[in-house]
């Protein structure tokens, strides 16, 4: 399963440059399921502000994930795995895959809801493609939280109900730590190296951000005060581009010339040179409604969509710390 062997990668990278421990902990404690509920959630944060450092496993398929996220995002002494979920077993709350019924339709019952149990689940015809895939988007979405992850363990054991799985996921672990031992120094002398980076990033990323800024999405021509960002009008620049110089026919390559004037300055010139009508095929233009309104008014043809407002302020871009 390469695509989830990558991402699992990811996460142990991301692990590289936590400071190593001066003496081993007494106790480890780990709590596990916080994201499946508000409950749960409260009870892991108050166990978090009394400062004591202990790992907690986030069950990002469930709906209060995102409460969890922002809970454990002011708790940097608290560790963050995956809570890697294939079933659901309460009675009367129920979750589901994050790619959803329709993704991976073997997964689930008839609601669209995980099995309930791992016996459940290896007695169900589910599809191992689908496995790998609901796993790796429970993995990106981790990622995509903002958090520090470093480990993935498992939801009940329902992923090891999957022999496959089982195979492949803990030799995989196993055979990454040194890896990961090796490249711990590399990436702690990389970051103090580069302090900025992390600014230099977002920057960039709130560039591309401002590019694609289109707040009313796609809007037809017809619509008042249409707007489109600056991503369409670079698609339209390169049209215009590649229209203007890469035109043939069969006797090669010509460039078209454009000749633009006012709808009645347009119907003038037929009235006093009716042969050009033979070449420019003006008459259906200047009858049009939409380009010339019918030929009346001078042609107040429809406007072109405006720009959207960027919501430019003077604040400081923040940032993850370097």
């Amino acid at each position: 399963m390469p695509r989830l062997s990558f991402l699992l990668t990811a996460f142990l990278l991301s692990a590289a440059p936590v400071a190593a421990q001066t003496a081993a902990p007494e106790v480890l404690l780990r709590l596990d399921d916080i994201g499946m509920n508000h409950s749960v959630n409260l009870a892991v944060e108050k166990v978090a502000a009394t400062g004591m450092p202990f790992s907690v496993s986030l069950l990002f398929a469930c709906p209060w994930y995102q409460e969890a996220v922002e809970i454990l995002k002011k708790y940097p002494q608290v560790t963050v795995g995956v809570h890697l979920a294939l079933n659901s077993e309460w009675r009367n709350y129920r979750w589901g895959p994050v790619l959803g019924k329709g993704g991976v339709p073997s997964l689930v019952d008839s609601d669209g809801y995980f099995l309930s149990s791992g016996e459940a689940f290896r007695a169900s015809k589910y599809d191992l493609g689908e496995v790998e895939r609901e796993l790796s988007a429970q993995v990106e979405r981790a990622l995509r939280s903002g958090l520090k992850i470093t480990y993935v363990d498992a939801h009940m054991g329902t992923i090891e109900a999957t022999p496959q799985l089982r195979k492949s996921i803990r030799p995989f672990v196993r055979e990454s730590r040194p890896l990961v031992r090796d490249l711990k120094p590399v990436s702690t002398r990389a970051a103090a190296a580069a302090p900025n980076l992390t600014q230099v990033f977002l920057r960039f990323n709130h560039f591309l951000n401002l590019l694609g800024y289109n707040p009313g999405g796609k809007e037809g021509p017809d619509k008042a005060a249409r707007q489109e960002g600056y991503l369409f009008w670079l698609a339209w620049l390169n049209h215009s581009a590649t229209a203007l110089f890469s035109n043939s026919d069969a006797n090669g390559v010509f460039r078209p010339v454009t000749i633009a004037a006012p709808c009645a300055t347009l119907a003038q010139v037929l009235q006093a040179q009716p042969s050009l009508e033979f070449t420019s095929v003006l008459t259906p233009l200047l009858t049009d409604s939409k380009a010339c309104n019918g030929g009346s008014n001078g042609g107040n043809g429809p406007q072109l969509p405006d720009i959207p407002k960027l919501p430019i302020s003077g604040k400081k871009l923040k940032g993850h710390r370097n």
